[in-house]
């Protein structure tokens, strides 16, 4: 049975997707922490990113660097937070979000956005990588 990022790498299930290639897919966290907030995710699942072959760990985090850099101009926060922790979703990812206070790196589920589908739309829009 597919875990939820494989079924959006797969796109069995709808998402804001702002890159995919045969290594990697990256689209906007739909419970973020602020606006901009976006998760790559190697399209191979597996547990933790060190599980990964380096060919595509380099590569993902390749994407992970072009992405957090679109935040920081698109956002202009004062960072740009890059966290990998995977415990909610079976399946290695990383979080990329504008953080705008170090309080940003511990909200909880209630602290988060809510955003409707022309904002994110809009934010999808603005992060959207064609090509690397």
């Amino acid at each position: 049975m597919n875990d939820l990022f494989t079924k959006i790498i797969n796109g069995e299930i709808p998402a804001f997707k702002i890159y995919q290639d045969e290594l990697v897919t990256a689209f906007l966290d739909v419970h973020p922490i602020n606006k901009g907030h976006a998760l790559v995710v190697p399209n191979q699942k597996v547990l933790k990113l060190q599980e990964l072959d380096e060919l595509t760990y380099l590569h993902l985090m390749k994407v992970v660097r072009i992405i957090s850099l679109k935040v920081e101009t698109v956002f202009q926060p004062p960072r740009v937070a890059i966290v990998v922790e995977g415990f909610e979703i079976p399946h290695a990812h990383v979080h990329i979000f504008p953080a705008f206070q170090s309080a940003d790196l511990h909200k909880t589920a209630d602290q988060k956005l809510s955003l409707n589908s022309d904002e994110m739309t809009d934010i999808q829009q603005k992060l959207t990588i064609n090509s690397l």
